[in-house]
């Protein structure tokens, strides 16, 4: 698949998810377009490293694992405790996630989440909790290498007017998993 390219939608219930390619040695400048907060992961309280610096955060995240090196990473602005940053030199690109990790936030408009993932099998179990609806699904992650893992972009659409929401990411199994960074737009 080509660098870029993405897998067809998914649609599940009212909720979506897309997966698009994050290769190796990819950067990723965050905030970027239209971002409202946003949390990258590693090294820090319930595996938070940085996230934007916001009064009241939009996006709440906990997940536990350990700090892993990568060779794909973020630069960002605005945020904390580190205002700007290039996330290639230190060694906390990711978290080596054991179990679940849950992001949480207050749907009034439409949003997408964009998580960035990596998955030792190809693909991560995602389940999407509102007071709307509740639906786990699979995504199926593009560019798997040879040895069946594969890193991804994975989008989930969550519609306007869904209230307090909880999306939860795993491995579906017992296969290794890392977690990036997520923003929500």
């Amino acid at each position: 698949m080509a660098v870029g390219a993405s897998l067809a939608p998914t649609a599940t219930g009212i909720y979506a998810s897309s997966a698009a390619p994050f290769p190796p040695g990819s950067r990723v400048e965050i905030p970027g377009d239209e971002a409202a907060d946003w949390v990258l992961f590693g090294e820090g309280w319930g595996g938070v490293q940085n996230r934007a610096a916001l009064p009241v955060p939009l996006l709440t995240a906990s997940a536990v694992g350990v700090s892993t090196m990568s060779t794909s990473g973020f630069d960002w602005s605005g945020g904390m405790p580190t205002q700007n940053g290039t996330d290639d030199t230190d060694d906390t690109d990711r978290l080596a996630v054991q179990g679940t990790a849950v992001l949480s936030t207050f749907v009034v408009q439409a949003r997408t989440l964009d998580v960035y993932l990596g998955s030792s099998s190809g693909q991560v179990e995602i389940a999407v909790s509102s007071l709307q609806d509740r639906r786990t699904f699979t995504v199926q992650l593009p560019s798997t290498l040879v040895d069946g893992s594969a890193d991804a972009r994975v989008s989930v659409s969550l519609p306007a007017g869904i209230g307090a929401t909880t999306v939860s990411i795993s491995s579906g199994s017992s296969a290794t998993w890392t977690l990036a960074a997520a923003v929500l737009r």
